[in-house]
């Protein structure tokens, strides 16, 4: 495939993603429903607890839905958020409130690191600035010194996070190390149902 590309999040993990929010919607709507019938709190019903009880049903809610809005949004081919944007010059990240532009010549080699905690295991992508000689002894140290951050959960699990990762590098070595022109990649089997060509679009102006 030719450059410019955009990488989009895997679906799948998205559609687990949307399961969860409604599920997490049908939970605040049975607790909702309880509290309308007179709630389990039936021995302190003072208007206080109330407050605070629909409070907290309210906050559930706007969780969820937020988290179901992302996910479809990261589910649209088209929407203009929630992907990776490859050209010949550089490596876009774009979120919903957010676009962050990287050059290739201004990243070291793409690498996996994980950060963990008691409860759970997150994968991300990171590439340090060019030329950081700063020591990293471990993956918290890689992740709070790299100048590229994408938490790689967004598009596809570990093992999706590898290939995603040795790909960039790739395309990272062909653009700073080959001819300005050459635009064509090869894009590995487990990614194809997620990248997709892009007409280029001059003058364009990236935040």
């Amino acid at each position: 495939m030719r450059l410019p590309l955009r990488v989009l999040p895997s679906r799948k993990m998205q559609a687990v993603a949307i399961v969860f929010a409604l599920a997490g919607l049908g939970v605040v709507g049975f607790f909702a429903w309880m509290e309308s019938h007179g709630g389990p709190w039936q021995t302190d019903q003072t208007p206080g607890v109330v407050v605070f009880v629909w409070l907290m049903i309210l906050a559930m809610a706007l969780m969820a839905l937020g988290a179901l809005a992302v996910a479809i949004l990261r589910m649209l081919p088209d929407s203009p958020h929630y992907h990776l944007l490859l050209t010949a010059q550089s490596i876009t990240v774009r979120t919903l409130l957010k676009s962050s532009q990287f050059p290739w010549s201004s990243l070291d080699p793409f690498t996996i690191v994980k950060l963990s905690d008691s409860d759970s295991s997150v994968t991300w992508i990171v590439a340090a600035a060019a030329g950081d000689a700063r020591p990293a002894r471990n993956d918290k140290e890689r992740h709070r010194q790299a100048a590229f951050r994408l938490k790689s959960g967004t598009y596809g699990g570990d093992k999706q996070a590898k290939v995603l990762a040795d790909w960039l590098n790739a395309v990272r070595l062909a653009m700073t190390a080959g001819s300005p022109s050459r635009t064509e990649v090869e894009v590995p089997a487990a990614l194809q149902g997620q990248v997709l060509a892009v007409a280029p679009v001059s003058g364009v102006i990236e935040r």
